[in-house]
């Protein structure tokens, strides 16, 4: 899955998702990797059973740009 982030992302994040579904028991795994200058920084996971896909998906992605959003703030000293 490609995302087209905001431009104070574009250049020094990116954001690689991995979203796994069981139709067994409905699970729905979604593997979130942030790299940062082309650098694995975290990886971010949620595992969920009464969310679709596209739910799990988007709060994964919250929590990517929750996460960048830190890392902005905490270099401007704010």
């Amino acid at each position: 899955m490609k995302l087209i982030l905001p431009p104070q992302y574009r250049d020094r994040f990116e954001f690689v998702f991995h979203v796994d579904q069981s139709f067994d028991s409905g699970t729905v795994v979604c593997r979130a990797e942030i790299f940062e200058h082309s650098v694995l920084k975290a990886v971010l996971q949620i595992v969920d059973t009464k969310r679709t896909r596209l739910e799990v998906v988007d709060a994964v992605l919250v929590r990517c740009i929750r996460w960048a959003d830190l890392r902005i703030q905490d270099e401007a000293g704010v």
